[in-house]
């Protein structure tokens, strides 16, 4: 199984706001001669972003007194994140509320029984992969 290897936080893009202003405003010129609206809009969908945090290696159940919710926690993470934790062996995903710290059991990613159960995984560690996820506009026109 390969070593964990995380990527450090590249901190937010210095072009997001301005384009996010850039998208609002556009979306709100949207306007035909008679005042109905043009059709553009704007939302988010998530993406991965493994320029933000990224790992692979062995993630194993928590244990039996461990806090309810979806969630894992990994070494190496600047700040809580949303991810996308999957199962190499199946395939299997779900997304995470990802927080730092020490997983326990020598493994690299420890998830909640909920997360665990989502992805198919025992007792036993399995191959996983994190990848940081963010919000990103996108913007629809007729």
């Amino acid at each position: 199984m390969p070593a964990s290897r995380p990527i450090p936080h590249a901190g937010p893009a210095p072009w997001r706001a301005a384009a996010l202003a850039a998208l609002l405003a556009l979306a709100g010129c949207g306007r035909g001669d008679d005042g109905s609206r043009s059709g553009i809009s704007l939302s988010f969908e998530a993406v991965e972003a493994p320029d933000v945090f990224s790992l692979e290696g062995p993630g194993r159940r928590t244990g039996p007194d461990g806090a309810e919710g979806i969630w894992a926690v990994v070494a190496g993470l600047r700040r809580p994140e949303s991810a996308v934790v999957r199962n190499l062996g199946n395939g299997d995903e779900v997304t995470v509320a990802l927080f730092a710290g020490r997983p326990s059991g020598g493994a690299a990613v420890e998830l909640s029984a909920e997360a665990a159960e989502a992805l198919g995984i025992g007792a036993a560690p399995v191959a996983v992969r994190v990848t940081a996820i963010r919000d990103e506009p996108v913007v629809r026109a007729p």
